[in-house]
């Protein structure tokens, strides 16, 4: 498809990233943070017709494909826990973009729409909301 890491290559990249990662001192500390891609907006500019290939930004944005990356991502992280922690900031964002874990939004105050599909939190706080997430895994891990 057009755009985008292929699937096994990304779970490749983040093995190969993880075991690396593990041999240092955060990793031996359990002080690592895998953070989870965010979604994006369930519409027709994310998400392209056959849902297997990139659009416009070139990449493969389509909420579908992201939750099938982080699902990937979580099965192989998952063998590093507890020396790895995983901010589910999919989860985070879903809760207030359409109110639960795991739904679809087509519209969200955080990522407001300029004419094709947007994935960044330049809208109406979004960006602290991340931050807020974020900085609560780490301050846990600091404990």
């Amino acid at each position: 498809g057009a755009g985008g890491t292929p699937l096994a290559k990304y779970i490749d990249n983040l093995k190969n990233i993880t075991q690396f990662l593990m041999k240092t001192k955060a990793g031996k500390t359990g002080r690592l943070i895998y953070v989870l891609t965010t979604p994006s907006a369930n519409i027709k500019a994310c998400c392209p017709a056959n849902g297997s290939e990139g659009h416009d930004l070139g990449t493969l944005s389509c909420p579908s494909i992201i939750r099938e990356y982080n699902d990937e991502a979580m099965k192989l992280l998952t063998r590093y826990t507890p020396k790895i922690h995983i901010d589910n900031l999919w989860s985070w964002v879903n809760l207030h973009c359409c109110g639960s874990e795991s739904c679809w939004y087509t519209s969200c105050d955080f990522q407001p729409e300029h004419g094709s599909c947007n994935v960044h939190f330049d809208g109406s706080d979004g960006w602290e909301y991340i931050a807020k997430n974020v900085s609560a895994t780490v301050r846990q891990i600091l404990k």
